[in-house]
């Protein structure tokens, strides 16, 4: 709820006008927005730079700010490249920063260098093992890298340890569909998890599941 999230960081910064992360948090919740949605209005675009810009004046660069900057190089203007040397100044100054190391992970995928992202989310998964987001990173770059035996061990290890995720357990079940060639488990992914995905992406796992389990009929019928 994107509208609401910027509503309650506006309201922050009207408490607070130098909570400099309130600034930051906002410019980065408009970024997300713009990533997933990508409807910006001009006004939202110019209110990013200038949070950056005010949290910078408050605060100076600290990890929330280059953050942001990285953000705005990443998700809004999608130069990868210099979003990557922006992250990496910014860990040599905040080597213990999780958010800025996923982000040079995630670059490190946007800019094709597979195994050197894999390196810095197995990192990120050693440090915080239950985070889900870490865990289901990695798993989708190991399973883009075919390697599927490690993709299941590790979503055995992070449901023996945390709560069920649809995204871990997503990327568990196309990995023992593809070692097993093992179609049920697309079905037992759809049976825990229908009620909590889009229905259209729903549809699109049973479209596979289909294919994959051979029943073409089926199949033809809910295409038609």
């Amino acid at each position: 709820d994107f509208d609401r999230l910027e509503a309650l960081v506006t309201r922050a910064i009207e408490i607070d006008p130098g909570f400099a992360n309130a600034y930051t948090l906002r410019s980065r919740v408009l970024l997300s927005r713009l990533w997933v949605l990508s409807d910006l209005t001009d006004e939202q675009w110019t209110m990013i730079g200038s949070d950056i810009d005010s949290a910078r004046r408050i605060a100076g660069d600290t990890e929330a700010v280059l953050a942001a900057q990285t953000s705005l190089e990443y998700y809004g203007h999608m130069d990868y490249g210099r979003a990557l040397e922006t992250t990496r100044a910014a860990l040599s100054r905040y080597p213990n920063d999780l958010l800025l190391r996923e982000f040079e992970g995630l670059l490190l995928r946007r800019l094709g260098q597979w195994e050197n992202a894999i390196d810095v989310f197995q990192e990120l998964v050693d440090r915080e093992p239950s985070n889900p987001s870490y865990v289901g990173t990695l798993v989708e770059l190991l399973h883009s890298m075919r390697r599927y035996a490690e993709v299941i061990s590790t979503v055995e290890a992070f449901e023996r340890r945390a709560p069920p995720d649809s995204y871990v357990a997503e990327v568990g079940a196309w990995a023992r569909e593809a070692v097993g060639r093992d179609p049920e488990a697309l079905r037992r992914f759809l049976d825990t998890w229908r009620d909590r995905l889009d229905p259209d992406y729903s549809l699109i796992i049973e479209l596979n599941y289909l294919r994959d389990s051979g029943r073409t009929e089926d199949l033809s019928s809910m295409l038609v």
